[in-house]
């Protein structure tokens, strides 16, 4: 489920695609975020990490990545490379940075921390075992 703040999304996109005939494209307003909602809680342990592809679009950006739960519980903001323009980069996370207190948790985000409005594409957002 969709549970992205101050952005717009298109989940059908077809200008920008990393794989397949789509991706995700994000304009974002200041400070907001991609973000994914599941309302079954996902086990601490049930997967490796995080992966997904991310183009920074004709700007470049810089992303932070965090797991959440409705529960609550503190889960740290991963900040990724910097994300060049005009190029795809593979980020790979590992479940021990994102989740250092082994919380079950139900919600990922990919946040853009510059603090101005941007336009980047996401694609293949997958949990890995």
């Amino acid at each position: 489920m969709d549970f992205s703040y101050t952005s717009t999304r298109n989940f059908t996109n077809t200008e920008k695609v990393y794989s397949g005939t789509k991706s995700i494209k994000v304009i974002n307003g200041a400070w907001g975020a991609l973000g994914f909602h599941n309302p079954t809680i996902i086990a601490a342990n049930a997967y490796n990490g995080v992966k997904f592809a991310v183009h920074g679009g004709n700007a470049g950006l810089i992303i932070d990545v965090r797991l959440r739960a409705d529960a609550g519980g503190v889960f740290p903001r991963i900040r990724t490379q910097n994300i060049p323009a005009n190029t795809w980069v593979i980020i790979e996370i590992p479940m021990s940075q994102l989740n250092t207190n082994n919380l079950a948790f139900n919600s990922l985000s990919i946040e853009e921390r510059s603090g101005v409005e941007k336009t980047f594409y996401v694609d293949e957002v997958s949990f890995t075992s």
